[in-house]
This record gives C-alpha cells, sequence and structure tokens, in this order.
C-alpha cells in the first residue's frame, strides 16, 4: 500500500521511472523496440565539367537569337527586299528602281566655319600614261609661197690652219662659194671644203662638189668623192662643207681647193658640169712639213 501523501519510486512493468526537476514523478512504461539501420555512404556529386556549364543557357540565347531575326525579317524585310510589285518592276528590262534623294552637303563642325577634310573632294590622281608624242608641224610657207624645208646642219671651220679664197660667184643667181685649204704644221697633209652663202631671200636647195690641186694640176679627193646633193640653205646663211677630202704626202707642194656649187632642187645637176669651179689661196708646204702661209 501507499501511504497518502507519499512518493511513489517504484516503476511498473519493467518501465522505466523518471523523476523530474521538481520531483514530480514522470512514469511513462516505453515498451517499444528500435532496430538501427547501417545505410550504405553516398559518394559526394561530382561537379559537372565547365563545357556542360556553359551550354546550359545555350537553348534559351538560341531561342532569342531565332525570334529577334523572325521579328527584324518582318519588319525590315520590305526595305531590302521591297514589295512584290517593286520586286516584279525590277525584274523587267529597262526598269530603274526610284534612288534616294542624295543626301545634302554635309556642315563642318569646325567653330571656324572652314571645311573639315571630310568635306573637299578628293585630289585626282594623275595619270601614270605617257603623253602621245607630239606632231612635227609643217614648215611654214616662205614669201614665194614655197614649203619650209629643214635646213642643214652647220659645222664652222677653225679659225687658224684653214685658208680660204675670195668669196667668187657659182654661176648660180644668188649663190656665192669660197673653197678652203687646211694645212697643219709637219703633218704632211692637207685637207679641203667650201663655204656656201645663200644671199636669197628664200631658201637655196644646192649640190656642192669639192677636188684639190698640187702645183696648179687637178687633182681628186684621196678619201672619195666629196660630193654633196640637196643641200638646204636659209636666206642670208653660209653653210660650210665638212672638210673630209684629204691629201697625204704633200711636203714640199703647194695646194689649193677647188669646188662648186650649183642650184638644185631635184639633185639632178653635176656641179662640175652646171657651175663654175672656184680655188682658194695657196698654202705652200715645205719638205720638212712646214707650212708657208698665202700672202694676204
Amino acid at each position: 500500500m501507499t501511504t497518502p501523501g507519499a512518493q511513489h519510486n517504484r516503476a511498473q512493468d519493467g518501465g522505466q521511472q523518471n523523476i523530474t526537476g521538481n520531483g514530480d514523478i514522470n512514469d511513462r512504461s516505453d515498451n517499444r523496440q528500435y532496430t538501427f539501420v547501417t545505410l550504405p555512404a553516398v559518394p559526394p556529386e561530382r561537379p559537372q565539367p565547365l563545357r556542360a556549364r556553359l551550354l546550359r543557357p545555350v537553348p534559351l540565347v538560341t531561342g532569342g537569337v531565332l525570334l529577334a531575326a523572325v521579328v527584324a525579317l518582318a519588319v525590315g524585310g520590305r526595305t531590302w527586299f521591297g514589295t512584290q510589285g517593286e520586286v516584279a518592276d525590277a525584274a523587267r528590262p529597262g526598269a530603274q528602281r526610284p534612288s534616294a534623294a542624295p543626301p545634302g552637303p554635309s556642315r563642318s563642325t569646325d567653330p571656324s566655319g572652314t571645311a573639315t577634310p571630310k568635306d573637299r573632294s578628293p585630289t585626282p590622281k594623275p595619270s601614270t600614261n605617257p603623253a602621245p608624242p607630239e606632231r612635227k608641224r609643217p614648215a611654214e610657207p616662205s614669201a614665194s609661197g614655197a614649203r619650209e624645208l629643214e635646213a642643214s646642219p652647220i659645222s664652222a671651220y677653225p679659225s687658224s690652219d684653214v685658208y680660204c679664197g675670195e668669196w667668187r660667184g657659182s654661176g648660180s643667181s644668188g649663190l656665192d662659194i669660197s673653197p678652203c685649204v687646211q694645212a697643219v704644221d709637219h703633218k704632211g697633209t692637207a685637207q679641203f671644203g667650201v663655204k656656201v652663202r645663200n644671199t636669197r631671200s628664200e631658201q637655196a636647195v644646192v649640190s656642192v662638189d669639192v677636188a684639190w690641186l698640187r702645183q696648179r694640176k687637178f687633182k681628186e679627193c684621196e678619201t672619195g668623192s666629196a660630193l654633196r646633193q640637196h643641200v638646204v640653205i636659209d636666206p642670208d646663211t653660209t653653210w660650210y662643207s665638212p672638210l673630209s677630202c684629204s691629201a697625204d704626202a704633200v711636203e714640199g707642194y703647194a695646194v689649193q681647193a677647188a669646188a662648186w656649187a650649183v642650184l638644185d632642187p631635184d639633185a639632178e645637176l653635176a656641179p662640175r658640169t652646171h657651175g663654175t669651179m672656184q680655188r682658194s689661196r695657196t698654202a705652200q708646204i715645205q719638205a720638212d712639213g712646214t707650212v708657208v702661209p698665202p700672202k694676204s
């Protein structure tokens, strides 16, 4: 029996008696049985590779891009491709699509008001193609109406060691000649030529011939014929024949030049036949090659 007011300290039916901090007895019988199960260890989740993580948002981005492209094509398709009627017009031969109005001149943003480099037109590059050759102008007609010809080149004689005769007529009107001999000390040779002067008011086309004399005997040039044809001399001009007629071994002899000239536009006349021969002054060449100039 239990005395009233006494503490009951026994546990019932093999239970467990719990006494709280304030002295109360918690008399509960717990007949449940517990079974403890050991579960296998779960391996930690491995992180996905970087490529898989980066490709996750690709479907969303691709879908957004495709949607934007469809919208842009629907809105701007007419701007790029035109309407069906405009495409048909452009397909017809000779059809021209109306062009937009030309843009107005751009204004400079420079406060000074000067044009910026964008406003200036580009400087054209010089052409690299060679200029066509200039055509030679024909000679102007003379006072008589004849066409002017290109004058023959002139090369004057040296001022020393050349001895010429007086100006004399050649047998053609307005044409004078002066034969010349060149002799240099101690060379033992002599060269011969002629000066031809045109005193006419128009060009003279002449033929000229040269020979020489030794001790007053006529000799041909040892270097070949000195005949010159179609020599063109301007008015009031003197032409000099080349000193190409020469002679060797003239020591101890007196030598002279002989010359002829004739007006011959068609180069058909022989100067020696149709002209008048004239002579130069005489140069005396000593046996030692010393030249005695002619007396003036």
